[in-house]
């Protein structure tokens, strides 16, 4: 009967290891999205709810996702810009019929002529009002990343 050397064993268990194990299915996707909804400051605190859409690609793979989300978010001050708004922020992503969805409470910058949230920048096209009680309408455009489990 043949015997098996320690290193041949344990590299044939590392090998059978790699085999068995799932491969990783992370993959990062950027692109544009657009943003629309609006921005109130009557009531205190200040809301922000928008929808955003757009087209993503993964530059490991070449594949296009198409990506929607968005969500309503509270400010954490009386002011809305030059502050932080905190909320559900939901993102869908769908990649050939296979949607994945995130629903994660995040934290949201806003400046006057920007939005940050996790995974992307905005910038409005137009400057909001701080002074402003109505609602206002928002619309911007930037770039956004998601990595896809």
């Amino acid at each position: 009967m043949k015997t098996i050397s320690p290193l041949s064993a344990s590299l044939l268990l590392g090998a059978s290891i790699l085999l068995l194990a799932p491969a990783s299915q992370a993959e990062t996707f950027r692109g544009k999205v657009l943003l629309r909804g609006t921005i109130q400051n009557e009531a205190k605190p200040g809301s922000l709810s928008f929808v955003m859409t757009g087209r993503l690609t993964s530059p490991k793979s070449n594949d296009v996702a198409a990506v929607t989300g968005g969500g309503l978010f509270r400010s954490t001050t009386d002011a809305i810009d030059n502050t932080t708004f905190t909320g559900p922020l939901k993102v869908n992503v769908n990649l050939a019929g296979k949607i994945s969805r995130s629903r994660d409470r995040v934290t949201i910058k806003v400046n006057r002529r920007s939005i940050t949230f996790p995974g992307g920048t905005i910038k409005l096209d137009r400057p909001i009002n701080p002074n402003r009680v109505t609602n206002q309408r928002i619309k911007g455009k930037g770039d956004f990343r998601y990595v896809y489990k």
